[in-house]
């Protein structure tokens, strides 16, 4: 039993001294733990928590011999108050486009990347960085992650050129911002400040069933479709015991689709969502949604044969054919809803 616990416990090891990539004359020193396995998660927050920053499966922190200069800074987002400059930074930014994606590396973000570091921490310790360094770092994590990625809209209001991105980590209690870079061309928005307020405004939202606390029973379909959406074990969690989840959790077990940042930004995505929809065709818009929301409580052999039934009625229809024709004439459909 004892031997078996000692696996469980952190080991952690301190490097040799070496140059300080900040600061000149400086020796820098850190200490780190290696982060893996099914405690990978809450061994991060916990050094998350003491001040470690993570580094694809190593957590670090500096410890430099009569040095402190280096301080990791945590925003207690509940009490943070937007100052007057701060909200001129969010409506200079407030054309972006915010989308949150999977820990998957991509050619446009190292592109970025490489602007960034070139232009901001030439010669600095990951000024030397190539495409597969960058892939191990967004992809080799042991806990929870994803990019946040921010692009300016194109005219039609879809997603355009990438301007900034954020690996995020998710913790329990909040957002950890492994490492954000940012178009160095683009001075007047102040990216950097502004990927942060986005992050403290994400944080902040919550959400909570309240109404065990004061004896009464979650009611308006809260008991049937909350356990649908996120699961049996999170709805439970939240219907039970009142869990309250931030927007970040929110998006992760489901509860939401996307994160916006005002209400601006929620028009506008709705908007291009809604656009998005009606520029396909109506009528096989909306035998989708009759099959997705009758056969959600079908059994799936019911499911698929409702879906077949749908599929066969679109063939007999004028949209369809119009469908067809467009594609092998490569031209845009005209659909008429019939």
């Amino acid at each position: 039993m004892t031997e078996q616990r000692s696996h469980r416990l952190p080991q952690f090891f301190l490097t040799p001294g070496g140059p300080c990539t900040y600061l000149p004359g400086r020796v820098e020193r850190k200490v780190f733990a290696r982060l893996s396995g099914p405690l990978a998660q809450p061994l991060n927050e916990a050094l998350t928590h003491s001040g470690f920053r993570r580094s694809q499966m190593i957590a670090y922190r500096p410890a430099c011999d009569g040095c402190s200069a280096c301080v990791s800074v945590r925003i207690a987002v509940n009490g943070f108050a937007v100052t007057r400059n701060q909200r001129r930074i969010l409506k200079r930014n407030g054309d972006l486009v915010r989308q949150e994606v999977a820990a998957q590396a991509t050619r446009e973000q190292f592109a970025l990347l490489r602007t960034y570091l070139d232009s901001r921490h030439a010669g600095g310790g990951m000024s030397d960085m190539g495409l597969f360094d960058y892939v191990a770092m967004v992809e080799e994590t042991p806990v929870d992650t994803h990019i946040v990625e921010y692009r300016r809209p194109k005219e039609d209001g879809t997603p355009g050129p990438l301007m900034a991105c954020a690996l995020t980590d998710v913790l329990s209690d909040g957002l950890s911002m492994v490492y954000s870079f940012y178009h160095p061309g683009e001075v007047g928005r102040s990216l950097g400040t502004q990927m942060i307020l986005d992050h403290i405004a994400a944080a902040r939202a919550r959400f909570a069933v309240t109404r065990m606390r004061r004896g009464e029973m979650p009611r308006f379909g809260a008991t049937q479709r909350l356990p649908r959406l996120v699961g049996i074990g999170n709805a439970m969690r939240m219907l039970l015991a009142g869990a309250a989840v931030d927007g970040a959790e929110a998006m992760r077990i489901g509860l939401v689709t996307y994160l916006a940042k005002d209400a601006r930004e929620l028009a506008r995505r709705s908007t291009a969502v809604c656009e998005a929809i009606l520029s396909r065709g109506p009528l096989a818009a909306r035998l989708v949604k009759d099959a997705v929301l009758k056969g959600y409580d079908m059994t799936l052999d019911q499911g698929i044969r409702l879906e077949e039934d749908l599929y066969a009625l679109l063939q007999t229809t004028a949209d369809r054919a119009e469908g067809v024709r467009a594609f092998l004439e490569k031209r845009k459909p005209l659909f008429r809803g019939a």
